[in-house]
């Protein structure tokens, strides 16, 4: 309806509207004397209403009475339809002015987009404020078991109700609190700022979120007052069981807590407090710890230094275990080019060699910790001459390319490892000694996503960390029957030291998180047993299979920690990661093809496994004598 409906001097005597269904806006002023909501529908006034003084606007059913906003309803409201019944919404700066529900009662009162006012009195069973004040000039009446809804903003800025007359609040009070954000712990409000009324009703708060609990005593001269309690996080997700990672959560938890409220952490602390449910929490809280490919990223890297060691130290020992005593072919039951092909370390020539790997690894989630996978390929190249008709000395070049992501999460990780090597074979006989040293850079990126309602954030990290490796393995030769079968058991010792510099991520804003520095020292050894057999395919040919066996036991290299701090403050705090099992095992299958003094080429399969762990592993080497 557009336009005036009545005006002063020429009122209306009676308007009905609001039948079931139906919605009614008046965008002028209304004057009647008096006004029926007839059914459960909805009127609108948006130009205000007049009525002769005395006269009532009446719900006859159980409708709605909108009041535009800065508007002014002049009219005493109740209802014809039985108590509790009619709802009654006030909008920014609107005003009723006259009594609204008489004795009965309105089914509910609410204020939206700013403060309100009432000039005589307010009774309804149900009040929904937001974060706005209801003002009421005479005295508010809320029945037994009554409601009212509230939202906290700011410990100023909250839904309420303000009468100046008695507040007569029945028992049984339920107060709703809708918090938009991080609360002051032991904050109170007055949700009825009452100065006289009803004594000792009881009051019950709940809260949109576990995050905070709120406490009312019964009413003091009806003021109804409700306290802030905020419950820790580790309490809040306490009895929630996360897969992959809840080990982190009663460490992370209460850093959290510590965050200081900043223009920076706002949105964070904020998201965290509106998360409904524990389960949600415990979600959030495990994203915001370094990620679990950061964390893996050592031990990825140490793997990597495994893998380009055992390609060495097969290189170096199947060239001397197809030599006998004093460097000499086994020449028992072997044609000449046969024996030519087969010994190859008493060859006075340099060679260049080279080797590629891929390896593929799996850690299960272990005892509450997240695991991850790993993806490495890598290739090295090497220049090896002799010394002396035992020994032969090398130096080679190394280059690997991992990716690390965690099982569950959204952390993932490259590493490119930058490694040389320099390195000495001895074999006077059947028995063998070879020793190396390495030192690698590893090129570290990786990113963390941290991903749960109100925080869509990505951190990154780039840095670079060195290691520094040690390794020497022995063995002996045992020929069997015809000679061309040769079982070898072998022992190795790697040490690496891995010093990871600090480091702060960048791009995530408040997730960021800045990381100590870390030092690691890995020490391992090997026992094992290879068993190979040479067959001749021509004069100048041999092919060379092989199954091998090792148990690998790691002496420290223990959890992988990552000590860090929220770049936005709060404490700092000790993340746990994987700690490997000390015990490995592997087995595989080679074959090796060589043509003489010319060329040899290569190819392996290993399996390795531990308990929560199994990586796969193909190889390939090639050999070019000079």
């Amino acid at each position: 309806m557009t336009g005036f409906v009545g005006k002063t001097g020429t009122t209306f005597l009676g308007i009905a509207a609001g039948a079931n269904g139906n919605t009614v806006t008046f965008t002028a002023p209304v004057f009647s004397t008096t006004f029926s909501v007839s059914g459960t529908g909805t009127v609108n006034f948006n130009g205000g209403f007049t009525s002769n003084t005395g006269s009532t606007m009446d719900f006859a059913g159980d409708g709605r009475i909108n009041v535009g906003p800065g508007q002014t309803v002049k009219a005493a409201i109740t209802n014809s339809a039985g108590a509790h019944t009619g709802t009654l919404t006030l909008n920014g700066n609107s005003i009723l002015d006259g009594a609204v529900g008489a004795a009965s009662g309105l089914k509910q009162i609410n204020v939206g987009g700013g403060n309100a006012l009432i000039t005589g009195q307010a009774n309804a069973a149900a009040f929904t404020l937001g974060t706005n004040t209801l003002n009421v000039a005479g005295a508010l009446a809320i029945p037994v078991a009554g409601t009212i809804n509230t939202t906290i903003f700011s410990q100023s800025l909250y839904g309420k109700i303000v009468p100046v007359g008695a507040a007569t609040i029945g028992n049984a009070l339920q107060v709703n609190v809708t918090v938009t954000g991080p609360i002051a712990n032991g904050t109170s409000y007055n949700i009825v700022d009452a100065t006289s009324g009803t004594n000792g009703s009881t009051v019950t708060a709940t809260s949109n979120t576990p995050r905070y609990l709120f406490s009312a005593a019964p009413t003091t001269n009806g003021l109804v007052k409700i306290t802030t309690t905020q419950i820790p996080l580790a309490d809040v997700v306490a009895p929630v069981v996360v897969p992959a990672a809840p080990v982190i959560i009663p460490i992370i938890a209460p850093v959290i807590d510590a965050l200081p409220l900043t223009p920076n952490t706002a949105p964070l602390l904020t998201a965290i407090t509106l998360l409904p449910t524990a389960p949600a929490v415990a979600n959030a809280l495990v994203q915001l710890a370094p990620g679990t490919a950061g964390t893996a990223a050592p031990q990825v890297s140490y793997r990597v230094t495994q893998q380009f060691q055992n390609l060495w130290a097969s290189h170096l020992e199947e060239g001397q275990d197809k030599c006998g005593q004093n460097g000499q072919p086994h020449r028992q039951n072997m044609p000449q080019g046969e024996a030519a092909a087969a010994c190859q370390y008493n060859d006075t020539r340099a060679r260049w060699w080279g080797a590629a790997f891929g390896y593929f690894g799996k850690q299960r989630n272990t005892q509450g910790i997240e695991g991850y996978s790993s993806d490495s390929y890598g290739a090295m190249v090497a220049y090896e001459t002799p010394l002396s008709e035992t020994t032969r000395a090398g130096f080679g070049v190394r280059y690997a390319r991992s990716v690390v992501d965690g099982n569950n999460s959204g952390s993932h990780g490259t590493i490119k490892s930058y490694q040389a090597t320099a390195y000495l074979g001895y074999a006077p006989g059947p028995w063998f000694a070879n020793v190396s040293l390495v030192y690698g850079l590893d090129d570290y990126s990786g990113s963390r996503r941290v991903s749960f309602p109100g925080v869509e954030k990505t951190a990154s990290a780039d840095y670079n960390s060195h290691q520094y490796t040690a390794f020497g393995t022995t063995g002996y030769h045992f020929y069997v029957g015809d000679g061309q079968t040769v079982i070898t058991p072998i022992a190795t010792l790697q040490y690496t030291r891995m010093l990871v510099p600090a480091y702060a991520e960048t791009g995530g804003g408040t997730i960021n998180l800045k990381v100590n520095a870390h030092d690691y020292d890995f020490v391992q050894s090997g026992l094992g047993v290879k068993i190979a057999r040479n067959i001749a395919l021509s004069d100048t040919q041999t092919l060379r299979p092989e199954l091998h066996v090792n148990w690998l036991h790691s002496f420290s290299g223990g959890t992988m920690n990552n000590t860090a701090a929220f770049v936005s403050g709060g404490p700092t705090f000790t993340a746990t990661g994987l700690k490997p099992e000390r015990n490995t095992y592997d087995v595989g299958v080679g074959v090796v093809l060589a043509s003489g003094k010319k060329w040899s080429l290569e190819g392996a399969y290993d399996y390795q496994w531990s308990h929560g762990y199994k990586a796969n592993q193909a190889m390939l080497k090639a050999i070019l004598y000079l």
